[in-house]
């Protein structure tokens, strides 16, 4: 009885974190960047710190042109998937089984060991700068999703 009791109260509040993310979801508008089409940003080269290294602008004549899908070699794009994002077919912008991962080696090392941001995460963080908190990562997976 006891048992059942808690699988409710466990089922019942993963359904309603279920509900409040997809409503955030809905909520969330695309990112300026994605719906005005394509730009002339300058790419900044960041430390781990978020320091800026460099930044490359495209009246300075640097390599900074955007380059289509269809342009990549299938190569490039799988290479880029193998180290970035293997599983990034298989999940909706959110990839659950890394983040499990790195939640059980933050455990483990008591300490960050590896990340969990899918590609379409750190697009997300590219074009809608947060805060590094935990309000911040839910608003880029939100984003992401």
């Amino acid at each position: 009885m006891r048992l059942t009791r808690a699988a409710l109260v466990i089922a019942g509040g993963a359904a309603l974190l279920l509900l409040s993310l997809l409503l955030a979801v809905a909520r969330e508008p695309l990112p300026e960047a994605l719906t005005s089409g394509p730009g002339r940003n300058s790419v900044r080269i960041l430390d781990r710190g978020g320091a800026l290294i460099d930044e490359y602008r495209p009246e300075q004549g640097r390599r900074s042109a955007g380059v289509s899908l269809e342009r990549l070699p299938s190569h490039v794009i799988d290479a880029v998937l193998a180290a970035e994002d293997l599983r990034f077919y298989g999940h909706p912008g959110v990839d659950p089984l890394a983040m499990a991962r790195a939640g059980a080696q933050a455990v483990r090392h008591r300490r960050i060991v590896s990340g969990a941001s899918t590609i379409t995460q750190q697009l997300a963080r590219n074009l809608v700068p947060r805060p590094r908190t935990l309000r911040g990562k839910v608003r880029e997976m939100v984003i992401a999703l």
